[in-house]
């Protein structure tokens, strides 16, 4: 079922049939999605497109389409996604050959709620920004070896948990410092005040539970989302362990960072009982920070919930294990967009514009991989200070 709301109109429901062919459909685009990830071979990228691009048109159809196809308005899109819905930023969906970001900007509700609350919460923190910066690689391999062993330096079976990561964190590299330098100056232009980035031994979950309600919080680093651990969940049951004890971030800690009584493991049930209120902006520039465990009828339990109930107004997540490169540039575009006074949402949705043109360029492919894995969910009012 989906329920509609549009300016001058009233409420309508319509019903799109058995949900087992939508949810296959989204199943097997966004395995296409993330199934790009490493990959450099442009024969390969282009194929994938293709696919997307057909995967993506049918999902619009069997969804949104019969809602949308005979409009002709363009604006603001605001979704309240239900299920597996979730999973996808509405923006890559296609429609006449185009994704559904090139017709409007799309805003994202925990809750349908939302649209009836009044909010006026004013920041009361002591900074205008604060930036967290994860732990390079090796340390949050280490980090990550331990929550599947208990023991440090033990790989264990995994059972599915963390697959992209773990190899993820093969790497040697780690581009977190240089999105850190790149924004620095942008967060000063936006809120008039020198921003507070912490790194290396000083981001530990400790300080981040000191922090209140700055302006902007931005956090660059490594998520995470145990999906193996929550079957049952998903289905509204009470099996299994807490859905908000098995998404969060990585931050420093434990034996590997020497950093003492701490194992760098930042839960979405730690952060929901920090005090963000008032916060403007909250964006997690790492992968899968969108993703929790769903249940029937109540949303996201994960990151996305446990930013909203801490009080932060605005959060930009994302809903795959997003680029490095593209990920450092589309934060740049989107803070350049907020510095020029554009809405919150309306800055994100730019500036995935911006990177779409750029993907083309660059790979000669239009592949949402590289340009449509955040979303932004909450106000859509511009930061200001």
């Amino acid at each position: 079922m989906v329920f509609t709301l549009t300016a001058g109109e009233g409420p309508a429901v319509r019903d799109l049939g058995p949900a087992e062919e939508l949810e296959r459909g989204i199943g097997l685009l966004v395995q296409t999605i993330e199934g790009c990830a490493g990959v450099t071979d442009k024969a390969r990228l282009k194929q994938s497109e293709k696919l997307c691009a057909r995967l993506a048109a049918d999902v619009y159809e069997r969804s949104v389409g019969p809602l949308l196809s005979n409009r002709i308005d363009t604006g603001t899109l605001i979704v309240s996604p239900d299920g597996s819905l979730h999973r996808l930023p509405f923006g890559m969906l296609r429609t006449s050959g185009e994704p559904l970001l090139e017709r409007y900007s799309i805003r994202y509700l925990t809750s349908p709620l939302e649209l009836a609350a009044t909010d006026h919460r004013e920041t009361t923190g002591e900074y205008g920004a604060v930036l967290f910066q994860g732990p390079a690689d090796a340390e949050a391999g280490e980090i990550i070896r331990k929550m599947k062993t208990g023991r440090p330096g033990k790989p264990g079976k995994s059972r599915g948990i963390f697959s992209y990561l773990t190899a993820f964190l093969k790497r040697e590299d780690s581009p977190f410092a240089e999105e850190m330098r790149d924004l620095l100056p942008l967060l000063k232009k936006i809120t008039g005040t020198e921003p507070v980035p912490y790194s290396g031994a000083d981001a530990t979950e400790e300080q981040f539970r000191r922090i209140r309600h700055p302006g902007i919080l931005h956090i660059t680093g490594h998520g995470f989302y145990r999906a193996a651990e929550t079957e049952g969940v998903d289905k509204g049951t009470t099996r299994g362990p807490d859905p908000m004890a098995v998404s969060g971030l990585l931050l420093h800690g434990g034996e590997h960072s020497g950093v003492q009584g701490e194992d760098g493991v930042l839960t979405a049930m730690e952060i929901s009982g920090t005090d963000l209120w008032g916060t403007r902006l909250v964006v997690l520039s790492a992968c899968e920070t969108g993703r929790g465990s769903v249940v029937t009828g109540e949303g996201v339990y994960g990151l996305q919930r446990a930013f909203k109930a801490a009080g932060a107004r605005t959060l930009v997540m994302s809903l795959w294990p997003v680029p490095d490169r593209e990920t450092r540039e589309l934060m740049r575009f989107y803070y350049e967009n907020l510095a020029r006074g554009q809405p919150a949402i309306q800055a994100l949705c730019n500036a995935e514009r911006r990177m779409r043109r750029l993907t083309v360029e660059r790979y000669g492919v239009d592949h949402p991989f590289f340009w449509a894995g955040f979303v932004g969910a909450g106000d859509d009012q511009p930061v200001t200070f």
